[in-house]
């Protein structure tokens, strides 16, 4: 408790001194209540939050509530604006929670950017990972003050031009250099937390029927189409297994709903799978092997799901050869 009322403090006086507007936080034995966007941290999340010296500036305010991984048995996650927090309770305590790999999904090498090419000394960069890959200048300077392999994970790329920005991707985050900003705020984390929840997920303030109420299938306006690929990183000759959710309008599960996976690869091939229709769960899945792929080369997953005399919807994810 102390503790927590500490943290309080020193992060209402933190945002103070930047010049950002804190939010109401309210603690009670329940958890940490943020009031910016009305949603609690509890548990060991908010243990994890809490051991980061800047929570705010590290992983934003949460966007959700925690709830349970829609694939992964036995996972409760929970969004903030840059973060996907999971929880594994098979895990020792203190280990239980990591941050999800939401760079590796963001980062696409089909389309990159423009490299930087930064004049590199010994001094002004450091090659960092297995792969050895250089993080230069303020980017490196962020990195090594916010506990970089804990919150940040390797770099997958050197730094590149985005868009007009510059920005470097890491396995957990992307950095962006942005030079409108007073000097030592000028290097911030995209909010992939948020990116992820809006194209996985959907809006967190969705509206949803009375409950228990059923939604007859050909009164459907829409459905939700959901993939999740169970490994981000896979080494060529491996099995691969994508996971396909969806739901109606008010995130119901939808059965009997027809699926199309298509796998794309970068020398042009195109596979196709048609699994079982989803099942009452509104789940359905199917595993291939990828063969013929080089090392930090992307596969794109395209999905189409409809309902017989209802509604059509597609949804997209990748994954990216490692080794």
């Amino acid at each position: 408790m102390v503790k927590n009322r500490v943290f309080l403090l020193i992060l209402a006086l933190g945002l103070m001194i930047s010049g950002i507007a804190a939010a109401p936080a309210q603690e009670s034995s329940e958890g940490l209540f943020i009031e910016e966007t009305r949603h609690w941290i509890r548990g060991e999340f908010l243990d994890f939050w809490n051991a980061s010296h800047d929570p705010l500036l590290i992983f934003g305010y949460p966007i959700t509530e925690s709830m349970p991984h829609p694939i992964r048995k036995g996972i409760t996650i929970q969004y903030f604006q840059r973060a996907r927090m999971e929880l594994d309770e098979s895990l020792p305590p203190g280990q239980r929670v990591k941050l999800a790999s939401l760079g590796l999904w963001m980062y696409d090498e089909t389309q990159r950017g423009n490299a930087a090419n930064f004049p590199k000394t010994s001094t002004t960069c450091r090659s960092i990972g297995r792969n050895r890959i250089d993080v230069c200048y303020a980017f490196l300077q962020f990195y090594d003050r916010n506990n970089g392999p804990l919150y940040f994970g390797e770099p997958i790329a050197e730094a590149e031009f985005v868009d007009g920005r510059l920005v470097q991707y890491f396995e957990n985050a992307r950095m962006e250099w942005r030079p409108e900003k007073p000097a030592g705020q000028r290097v911030v984390l995209t909010d992939i937390g948020r990116i992820d929840f809006d194209i996985t997920i959907g809006d967190e303030n969705l509206i949803l029927p009375p409950a228990g109420a059923d939604i007859p299938v050909n009164q459907l306006s829409q459905i939700q189409v959901y993939a999740f690929l169970e490994r981000p990183l896979l080494a060529s000759g491996q099995e691969q297994t994508a996971f396909i959710i969806v739901h109606d309008q008010f995130q119901n599960p939808i059965g009997g709903a027809q699926v199309m996976i298509t796998v794309a690869y970068p020398d042009g091939r195109v596979e196709h799978f048609r699994p079982a229709p989803t099942d009452a769960d509104g789940l359905t899945q199917v595993r291939f092997r990828v063969d013929g792929v080089k090392p930090n080369q992307v596969v794109q997953v395209l999905v189409s799901a409809e309902i017989p005399n209802g509604p059509k919807e597609s949804a997209t994810t990748w994954f990216r050869i490692w080794w």
